[in-house]
């Protein structure tokens, strides 16, 4: 069997989150964290040196990973879905400016989406992660 690439750390997630240069994108990252916090009902964790995720859930060949999670970069913010976005288009067609990777939405900044879209968005995917 694959091992996950990602895998979770012991470090501190304030930590890593105080070390996010940008003051804008450190306080996107503390919304992210009360938002997944309270739909997923498990403390942030680190996975790897950048990634903050919630719960964890088989991935089949690759192991255990988070349900939800989250990676500050640079230019954008990466927001993991833990599941594929087949059904998910109607809400993402409403969530603003975005582009998609695998399993991943990537958000230039907070100002170009809908928050209430992005919570809805997060909300359905853990709740099929959660079932499946």
């Amino acid at each position: 069997m694959a091992e996950a690439k990602t895998r979770p750390t012991g470090a501190s997630v304030e930590a890593f989150l105080r070390s996010v240069p940008d003051e804008r994108r450190r306080q996107e990252c503390y919304g992210l964290v009360g938002l997944m916090q309270n739909l997923v009902g498990e403390p942030a964790r680190m996975w790897g040196e950048s990634t903050v995720g919630f719960g964890s859930r088989n991935a089949g060949s690759e192991g255990a990973t988070f349900r939800l999670g989250f990676s500050p970069r640079k230019s954008e913010m990466s927001i993991h879905l833990g599941c594929s976005f087949e059904g998910f288009e109607p809400t993402l067609a409403r969530l603003g400016k975005h582009r998609l990777g695998k399993g991943c939405v990537y958000v230039k900044s907070f100002d170009d989406i809908n928050i209430g879209v992005l919570r809805q968005l997060l909300l359905d995917a853990n709740v099929r992660v959660k079932a499946g």
